[in-house]
């Protein structure tokens, strides 16, 4: 019985290690209100998201302004990316579909450790920072701007300042100066570094921190050409060049065939422009031709002799003529009323309508025809 109970008290012993030792290197550090407790400190705010996707921390979707604190689980769905402000100092930048967690190894001396499962990172920060990547390799670093790809096979880590080192989970330490590139595969040691002659992680973190865009005039590039293609291809251009849609503007045409074009575009092609640049674009919208408007002229008092003419001097046509008779003489063939008014705006050839004063003719008084009326004999006599 005695040897039975050190058996299970060594069973059980072992037992409790392997749980401790055995804990998932990406499960988020309980955060605790305690002053003592280094995982209840603030890691940052994100201060900027761009993309149509999601931001969550935590598995809980967050908006510009969330705190992210010590152990707390970061990722970004679908084409969203992420700025996060450092409290200690400095930023990280997060690329579309990025899985990390970040912590404080010592609050206290600004050291930050990462643990990127997959995804891209831009780094910015004067603490010391340790990241542990899902393909095995560990980046050591101290008051250095670097960017970081990883896989579930390889990390590729681009030093833009400073200097790092990398290992993989094999072993291998290489030193990775400014301006060079190491690609760490799973089970293999760390190669020699390459020089990295572009700038690729600037361009999509430019738009997040368009600061960077001026520190490297390399992540310039060619203003493309947009005249005379259709809006929507043009916006697509845009978007694919890594620049923003600025105002539109209209621009009137009677050609059918350019409606809906660029007419012009602001800067112009071939211009050298920073990623996220804004792009005024004027366009083209089609007008059907419209006929100038013409005046119609005063008519009333004017003989109608004279009508016909002053109409057609004014690109009009004299349309249907009303009589009223008149005993004054002088008032014979005189306008009297026109229909538009005088000042009303007409297209050409519209037509015009008068009333006119005519002589009164005088009625005759009525006598019977003998012939057709003869006379009616009653009772012998002529009525």
């Amino acid at each position: 019985m005695k040897h039975l109970s050190i058996l299970s008290g060594t069973l059980l012993l072992t037992v409790l290690v392997c749980l401790t030792a055995c804990q998932a290197p990406y499960a988020p550090a309980q955060h605790s209100s305690g002053p003592d407790n280094s995982y209840s400190s603030r890691i940052g705010k994100v201060s900027r998201i761009i993309g149509t996707g999601q931001v969550r921390i935590n598995n809980r979707i967050v908006h510009e302004g969330a705190v992210m604190l010590s152990g707390d689980h970061i990722e970004t769905v679908g084409d969203a990316r992420a700025a996060l402000k450092l409290a200690n100092g400095g930023k990280v930048l997060f690329d579309a579909d990025t899985d990390p967690i970040l912590e404080f190894i010592s609050k206290a001396y600004c050291k930050l450790r990462i643990l990127i499962n997959v995804g891209s990172i831009l780094v910015d920060t004067p603490c010391e920072i340790q990241a542990e990547t899902g393909s095995g390799a560990v980046i050591k670093t101290l008051k250095t701007r670097f960017h970081v790809t990883v896989t579930s096979e390889w990390t590729a880590l681009t030093v833009i300042k400073g200097k790092m080192t990398i290992r993989s989970n094999v072993g291998g330490i290489q030193v990775v100066p400014a301006g060079y590139q190491c690609m760490v595969f799973r089970d293999r040691p760390a190669p020699l570094p390459v020089r990295v002659e572009t700038w690729e992680p600037i361009d999509w973190a430019c738009r997040l921190d368009p600061r960077l865009c001026r520190e490297y005039p390399s992540s310039q590039r060619n203003m493309p050409m947009l005249l005379d293609l259709p809006l929507r291809k043009a916006t697509t251009l845009l978007k694919d060049a890594g620049l923003r849609l600025g105002r539109i503007k209209m621009l009137r045409t009677r050609d059918k065939d350019l409606d809906g074009r660029v007419a012009r575009q602001t800067p112009k092609a071939g211009t050298q422009i920073q990623p996220d640049t804004v792009t005024g674009l004027t366009v083209y919208r089609h007008e059907r031709r419209q006929k100038p408007m013409l005046t119609v002229p005063h008519l009333e008092g004017m003989h109608i002799k004279n009508v016909r003419v002053k109409l057609e001097q004014a690109g009009l046509k004299l349309g249907r003529t009303y009589t009223d008779s008149t005993t004054a003489r002088h008032e014979i063939g005189i306008v009297f009323r026109q229909k538009p008014a005088a000042g009303t705006a007409l297209a050409p050839g519209t037509t015009v309508d008068i009333w006119v004063f005519q002589k009164e003719i005088p009625r005759q008084p009525y006598i019977k025809n003998p012939v057709l009326h003869p006379p009616i004999l009653k009772n012998n006599s002529v009525e």
